[in-house]
């Protein structure tokens, strides 16, 4: 969380915005890293997690696993994008972590409360991705 936050402190962001970088490529460049690095962790969990649900239970549906995987791997796409901007405006860690929290709670929160009439929220995915993996499918209403 601290990744934009440290380095504008230590100086770091400093030293590489000297050189010919704009400010937009160098924090895409970190959004995309730290992205990549999420989404690579992600992958290999669930892989790890197929393997194993396989071995000690039955043969899941690998197609329908990877197509969780996508669902959910928006959900945590936000949640970096929300680390990064809030980072991008607050001098400390702590601000960021209660910010995205809170925000990430709010949406949660109003989409449990207003589910039907708040279908799209961005929080809704995990919902979607649990239907999903149970039901081996979305319902017409709820199709992305």
């Amino acid at each position: 969380m601290s990744s934009v936050t440290a380095e504008r402190k230590n100086g770091i962001a400093a030293l590489i915005l000297v050189k010919p970088v704009s400010v937009s490529s160098y924090m895409i460049a970190r959004w995309v890293m730290a992205l990549l690095i999420i989404w690579f962790s992600y992958f290999m969990g669930i892989l790890a997690n197929w393997y194993y649900t396989y071995q000690l239970f039955e043969l899941v549906n690998l197609s329908l696993m990877l197509k969780g995987m996508l669902l959910y791997g928006l959900w945590l796409t936000l949640i970096v994008t929300l680390i990064f901007f809030f980072g991008s405006i607050s001098n400390t860690s702590g601000v960021t972590a209660a910010l995205t929290f809170a925000v990430t709670i709010v949406l949660s929160s109003i989409s449990s409360i207003l589910s039907k009439k708040l279908d799209w929220l961005p929080s809704n995915i995990l919902k979607y991705t649990g239907e999903l993996w149970t039901n081996g499918y979305l319902r017409k209403e709820q199709s992305l």
